[in-house]
């Protein structure tokens, strides 16, 4: 008897039932203020300032305690055969006279607006990060457009070169010089693709989805640049609004208030005891006070501690305050000089070699000139193209990191 192996048939198969197709995610539909908003809290700096804040809000809390420490309650009891039990209790507690409690409530309070205005500085950063690649993302996504627009220019050059049966040594020439463009162009568009999934694939990060999460980017850069403020104008904005800023003076203020309380907590703390005792059948009552002698430790290293850190924060304040305005210079003339480019490549490059075309199309259709230099004009109308995405990108990179020193919009 010979066995058979038959293959394994699934019920669907034999009665026809269909598969039921596979699940497709749909695309995430992300404008730049959704990735704004889906991104600005997953940012590691940002975590790292909501910890701190919290943590600031929790010592707030911690300062408000009315007294340095819980009283200490102590009992204790004997027996003797002659007079029968003795027992005793004893009640303490710990006084500041100094004034400590306020001043370690408003130095906790400082603390709170520091960590809140530093948690704000991290969030500016992120989405200015944010906002950068998404930018980026839009312009590489029309880089794309472009890389394939040359592409078919090049390898349809090709094939019309490549068409004729007999070529002499100009003609093979140009067919040479055709190859070679079409290859650069098949370089070109897939280093476009490379780079526009990483920046896909960074956005993916920031929104926090899946690698195979995929992406619908709505919106459109800045094509058209917008006036940009005076430099005093933008300057005062920043010292004013500048999260960053505004965290080193709380900082400062901090310190101050860091500094007095130590100078307050030099002043030794008074203790003040209670004692009721029954011996030998006498009960007594009376009270003690405690004061430690500031001979071994007096405090003064943590007063000069608080104020070596009180003068470093506000030269650091100083130092700031100082470079702010270079920076805000700085911003402003990059944003300024990529409006003027913008402008330039938008006003005068990419028209004049879009009429380059238009006014060589009757020469070629009259063959005036050959198909090699009328595809090598329209090649140049894609590099205009080209320089005016360079163009935009740059001025709406410039655009956000003077948003972001300015500390807001502009």
């Amino acid at each position: 008897m010979r066995w058979v192996w038959l293959a394994p048939v699934t019920l669907a198969a034999v009665v026809g039932i269909p598969r039921p197709p596979t699940a497709v995610a749909s695309p995430l539909r992300l404008t730049i203020d959704d990735a704004v908003s889906r991104a600005a809290g997953g940012s590691s700096d940002v975590t790292r300032g909501r910890r701190d804040a919290a943590l600031a809000v929790a010592n707030v809390a911690r300062s408000r305690a009315w007294l340095p420490s819980n009283p200490y309650l102590s009992s204790g009891a004997q027996y003797t055969s002659q007079y029968g039990s003795n027992y005793w209790f004893s009640l303490a507690q710990e006084f500041e006279i100094a004034g400590q409690r306020g001043s370690r409530m408003g130095a906790a309070a400082a603390g709170v607006r520091k960590a809140d205005w530093e948690l704000k500085a991290a969030e500016q950063t992120a989405i200015a990060a944010v906002k950068t690649t998404f930018i980026q993302s839009l312009v590489s996504r029309e880089r794309l457009t472009l890389a394939q627009k040359g592409l078919d220019l090049t390898a349809d050059l090709v094939r019309q070169l490549g068409g004729r049966e007999t070529r002499d040594l100009t003609q093979q020439v140009d067919l040479n010089s055709a190859k070679i463009q079409e290859a650069r162009s098949r370089r070109d568009l897939a280093t476009t693709e490379r780079r526009y999934d990483e920046l896909l694939d960074t956005l993916r990060q920031w929104v926090d989805v899946s690698p195979q999460q995929e992406l619908e980017l709505i919106g459109a850069p800045e094509y058209a640049p917008r006036p940009v403020p005076a430099a005093p104008e933008l300057i005062e904005r920043a010292l004013q609004q500048r999260p960053d800023l505004v965290a080193r003076r709380h900082e400062v203020d901090q310190a101050h208030r860091e500094l007095s309380l130590a100078r307050r907590s030099a002043v030794p703390n008074v203790s003040l005891s209670g004692t009721y005792l029954q011996f030998q059948g006498v009960s007594q009552a009376g009270g003690e006070v405690t004061v430690p002698l500031p001979v071994f430790k007096s405090g003064a290293a943590d007063t000069a501690e608080a104020a070596a850190l009180d003068d470093f924060a506000a030269q650091a304040l100083h130092a700031m305050e100082r470079v702010v305005p270079y920076e805000v210079i700085e911003a402003r003339r990059a944003c300024a000089d990529a409006a003027s480019d913008l402008q330039l490549v938008k006003g005068e490059i990419l028209p004049r070699s879009e009429d380059n075309v238009r006014l060589q199309r009757p020469l070629y259709e009259r063959a005036v000139v050959s198909l090699s230099d009328f595809v090598e004009v329209q090649l140049a109308v894609i590099a205009a193209q080209g320089e005016f995405l360079d163009a935009v990108q740059t001025y709406n990179e410039a655009a956000i990191e003077l948003e972001r020193v300015v500390g807001g919009p502009w």
